[in-house]
């Protein structure tokens, strides 16, 4: 696995973030008690949700795994609450949006 955050973390992240999708970042590797350097950290923070921090855990071990859940939980709640209130209008003009800037993406990819 990769170390650290990979160029497509951080494009990924920072496109959800500008779509306003909500997101939890989890930071994997977390055993022991050890965390990120603080230049990675400082970039997962970054990019969590209304400057939730990072859930730090261990797939391994189980370790933040519970706290990760709750996280997720919350943020189903929210999404749901959310969606609730966006109109079938709004969110159909954002899905064109998206359709169309994903084909642009792909015919500048097949050059």
């Amino acid at each position: 696995a990769a170390s650290g955050l990979t160029a497509l973390d951080v494009e990924l992240a920072e496109w959800l973030r500008d779509r306003g999708v909500r997101r939890v970042v989890a930071w994997n590797k977390c055993e022991f008690g050890r965390r990120p350097s603080a230049d990675d950290a400082a970039h997962a923070a970054r990019f969590a949700h209304k400057g939730d921090a990072p859930v730090h855990l261990s797939a391994t071990h189980g370790d933040g795994l519970p706290d990760l859940l709750v996280r997720l939980r919350a943020e189903a709640v929210s999404s749901a609450a959310w969606e609730a209130e966006v109109s079938d209008e709004q969110r159909d003009d954002a899905l064109r949006d998206d359709e169309a800037r994903t084909a642009s993406a792909r015919r500048r990819t097949k050059r």
